[in-house]
């Protein structure tokens, strides 16, 4: 199954993404999008484009954690974070962090993610935006 975002969540973030339009400085980046992987080369290109894809009046970044991935994961992230170096940012794990009880979405809110006024979207790595909003 390629979609797995259901329609609220959808809702949701087309509201956050064309809201925040008013509030915006284009200096700044307005939206930061986290998400988290580990091992799921299957799913995490597709997840990258629909994002990468969106056409928006603001800037916005991709913060791709990555927690020791072994499967491939880490080499897709690497080739779309140097297509996009302007957006991606990529975090990558020697050691897996969720096996050692770590919160990495806490700490890439906190000390990573620039959005303007805290705006930060969580994005699971299985998750597609089919059409650019």
């Amino acid at each position: 199954m390629d979609f797995l975002m259901n329609a609220e969540d959808v809702v949701i973030v087309h509201s956050v993404l064309k809201g925040i339009n008013f509030i915006m400085d284009h200096k700044k980046i307005a939206v930061s999008v986290i998400c988290s992987t580990y091992n799921q080369c299957g799913y995490i290109e597709k997840a990258i484009k629909s994002i990468v894809s969106q056409k928006t009046t603001f800037p916005f970044e991709l913060i791709i954690h990555d927690d020791a991935s072994d499967d491939g994961t880490t080499a897709i992230i690497r080739e779309y974070q140097e297509k996009y170096p302007s957006i991606i940012k990529a975090i990558v794990e020697v050691e897996n962090t969720y096996s050692r009880g770590i919160d990495v979405f806490t700490s890439l809110i906190k000390n990573t993610a620039k959005g303007k006024d805290g705006w930060s979207l969580l994005f699971r790595h299985s998750y597609i935006w089919n059409k650019p909003f």
